[in-house]
């Protein structure tokens, strides 16, 4: 199994995943699959491929902690990163689901609403040589929300893809790995379990983060991916 840590309240659970995927029988975009062990209500289908499959970015592997690949969400979809709500997507102006629909805040800080069951992102196709990958979020506001949650509900999943398509793995967050203490900081955890085959990784949200029966909305402002030499 993999790791999954943050900061001293940022630990998970990993999961390897040796199934092959379920194709997605959606024709708008190439390589739709089931994501596995995602319950809340229906079937969850990823993204497909990234925008830039068969081009990945390359990654440096190294112990330099500022060389990552990033993405800025502040007010937009980054260049070949995609935007997901439920079975529904955007990859920026072209795309078929338009991020107009309150997908991002316009306060001071801005950042991808992490307000909607099912929300989240696809990251770009990459190529690293890493035996640990560092995902971190910088969260700006968070927000109360009204209604209560259950107190192990799980905010955060993340999906691991190889080059092929295939889940090689998911990542689950503690309960309370968001709550109203995290505004403007960074959370984030690693991934250790065949690393250097993960190729792209698609983050949901399938309960919203909580404190206890506390709910709350919140903003992603950057993502970014680090490769570390060693786990």
């Amino acid at each position: 199994t993999g790791t999954g840590t943050g900061e001293s309240t940022g630990t998970g659970t990993s999961t390897s995943i040796d199934d092959d995927p379920v194709t997605g029988d959606q024709d708008w975009q190439e390589g739709r699959v089931v994501l596995p062990g995602y319950v809340n209500g229906y079937t969850l289908y990823s993204c497909g491929l990234p925008q830039n499959h068969g081009n990945p970015i390359t990654i440096n592997t190294n112990y330099t902690n500022n060389d990552r690949l990033s993405g800025d969400w502040t007010d937009s979809i980054p260049t070949n990163w995609t935007f997901a709500d439920g079975n529904s997507y955007s990859n920026g102006p072209s795309g078929h689901y338009t991020s107009g629909n309150s997908a991002f805040y316009d306060d001071e800080t801005g950042g991808l609403r992490m307000s909607n069951e099912n929300r989240g992102f696809q990251s770009p196709e990459f190529t690293h040589t890493g035996e640990k990958l560092e995902i971190r979020l910088s969260i700006g506001a968070v927000y109360t929300a009204s209604k209560q949650a259950n107190s192990n509900d799980i905010p955060l999943k993340v999906y691991f893809f190889n080059s092929q398509n295939k889940v090689i793995g998911r990542w689950e967050s503690d309960p309370e790995f968001i709550t109203m203490q995290s505004a403007n900081s960074d959370k984030w955890f690693y991934w250790t379990t065949n690393a250097s085959d993960v190729a792209w990784f698609e983050l949901r949200m399938p309960e919203k983060a909580h404190k206890g029966t506390q709910k709350y909305n919140y903003a992603i402002t950057k993502v970014s991916i680090k490769s570390w030499p060693q786990a």
